[in-house]
């Protein structure tokens, strides 16, 4: 996942192309709807990768904060195991 697409584990293979609809819950104490379009740019038996063409404002905001807060905590935990 990053502000340009993400990767998509698929419990059975499909075959899109195009453009889909993408939504589903940012994790967080309090969890936030995330809505894009995006683009099918590589599919490989059970993982599909979407490039994000289409963003909402607040889908936006949201997404760039809890990508910070994943970066704080993986900083934050590789800080403390050089410190061990």
């Amino acid at each position: 996942m990053s502000e340009g697409g993400l990767a998509i584990n698929l419990v059975d293979p499909v075959r899109l192309t195009g453009v889909v609809i993408v939504e589903f819950e940012l994790p967080s104490i309090e969890p936030q709807a995330f809505h894009a379009k995006a683009d099918v740019v590589w599919i490989d038996s059970f993982v599909m990768g979407l490039r994000f063409l289409y963003v909402e404002k607040d889908s936006g905001v949201a997404l760039q904060t809890w990508l910070k807060s994943l970066a704080a905590q993986f900083h934050l935990r590789e800080s403390a195991q050089r410190t061990c």
